[in-house]
């Protein structure tokens, strides 16, 4: 399948794809409008999961965005995912010469777990779905 057809054509698993991009971005969104200011209100020790999600779930939104809008293959979907969690954990660096930004390893941390975390729901959805586009 050439890429200009694979862009044009839906299927099962770019639908999967949809549907889990949709859902960690409800994640992320009810975490940053919800949790967040639950967690900071109570005065919760959270062990800074409060501070860090954008950087885990923002990871899993953006992979799952990218893969569904690419309709990406197995190979190129291991790509993305190296790409996007390789670019989070960069910008963590990156932040120490800008000016008014400052590296946080947790944050760095957590872009690592965003990007297990993306590589663990990709092998799930790729052995549930994939193979009924490949029938």
């Amino acid at each position: 399948m050439n890429n200009r057809h694979k862009l044009f054509t839906w299927s099962r698993l770019r639908s999967a794809y949809l549907c889990v991009f949709l859902f960690a971005f409800a994640l992320t969104e009810i975490g940053r409008y919800i949790y967040r200011p639950f967690v900071y209100e109570s005065g919760l020790d959270d062990f800074g999961m409060a501070d860090t999600m954008g950087n885990h779930l923002g990871a899993v939104t953006l992979v799952f965005f990218i893969l569904a809008v690419m309709n990406a293959t197995r190979q190129e979907a291991l790509i993305v995912i190296a790409t996007v969690t390789m670019g989070y954990v960069g910008y963590e660096f990156v932040q120490q010469a800008l000016p008014g930004s400052t590296f946080d390893l947790k944050d760095a941390i957590a872009s690592i777990i965003g990007g297990t975390i993306s590589l663990l729901l990709f092998l799930v959805t790729y052995r549930l779905v994939g193979k009924w586009d490949s029938m």
